[in-house]
């Protein structure tokens, strides 16, 4: 098959995946409470705001769990709504609901940057981790993931260059916009790139994901798992 009927093909795989996961009705779900939290501090104040947004997300709960969701799923959903509204109850500012979004980014541009100075990239043990990649690998695949997970190192960086100045500025609205865009969208958006981009890499080798190259390159079997 040629390149461009690879791709084809796999742009078809990737888009099955995002609608078989329920991708669209995952992206909603998760924008509600902010939405919520949005017109309740526009209309009124933050402790409304926050009021609206944990309505909204119990109320989404009470209808997950009915169509047959997990009560661990709906619950963790719950939480974390919860945890981005304590952080407004201790300063009563609006902006701080979005706080703990500025953090996780920083964590993550920490997290991918750290992994490529050591030998096994971040995309890579998560793979490994999932069981969608064995442990020895081609020195070829091995750079792929490395320019995939310099690629989340750059994401999670554009994120702080939005994020951060619309914070300081105390510009809540548009931070909060901004947070959506930036939010399950855009996080999807390149989880299904990095599937797409380590299916061509396994394409260009003509073996499955699963499969062992000739030409390998040992991973560090004694690294702890974490």
């Amino acid at each position: 098959m040629s390149g461009t009927g690879h791709w084809r093909r796999d742009l078809r795989d990737a888009r099955g995946k995002f609608l078989e996961h329920h991708g669209p009705r995952h992206i909603a779900d998760g924008a509600a409470p902010a939405l919520g939290f949005l017109l309740g501090y526009k209309l009124y104040d933050p402790w409304i705001g926050i009021a609206v947004a944990l309505a909204v997300a119990v109320a989404l709960g009470g209808f997950r769990l009915a169509r047959g969701e997990s009560v661990r799923v709906v619950g963790i959903s719950i939480a974390f709504v919860a945890v981005y509204s304590v952080f407004v109850m201790c300063t009563g500012q609006g902006r701080d609901f979005y706080l703990p979004d500025l953090i996780l980014c920083v964590l993550f541009v920490a997290g991918f940057g750290a992994t490529l100075l050591g030998r096994r990239p971040l995309t890579l043990w998560t793979t490994q981790r999932l069981r969608l990649e064995p442990a020895a690998i081609s020195g070829a695949h091995l750079g792929t993931h490395r320019r995939i997970t310099l690629g989340w190192v750059i994401f999670w960086l554009v994120h702080l260059v939005v994020i951060v100045p619309l914070y300081l500025a105390n510009q809540v609205v548009l931070l909060g916009v901004a947070t959506l865009i930036l939010g399950k969208p855009s996080i999807i958006v390149m989880i299904l790139a990095t599937w797409l981009l380590l299916r061509r890499s396994n394409h260009r080798e003509q073996r499955p994901i699963s499969a062992v190259a000739t030409d390998v390159v040992r991973v560090d079997r004694s690294l702890p798992d974490r």
